[in-house]
């Protein structure tokens, strides 16, 4: 069987998150608030400087990959 990609891999090292998005992540996080999770992902998909960031976010929010979320809000 082939090695299926885990869901907690994706952002892109050289690619930092905004203080801004990073303090909005860390909020949802405490709650496990998927919906401001994923509005965060959107906004940074919409922004070709963090496109990347955003969709590696929704990634691991679809996953429920909280421990991976928490480690790029802390990143």
């Amino acid at each position: 069987a082939a090695a299926e990609t885990p869901p907690s891999q994706g952002l892109e090292q050289e690619q930092e998150l905004p203080a801004e998005a990073r303090d909005r992540l860390r909020a949802a996080l405490k709650i496990r608030n998927l919906t401001a999770i994923n509005a965060l992902a959107a906004d940074l998909e919409s922004d070709p400087a963090t496109a990347a960031a955003g969709a590696a976010i929704g990634k691991l929010a679809r996953g429920f990959d909280f421990k991976r979320l928490a480690e790029i809000a802390e990143s």
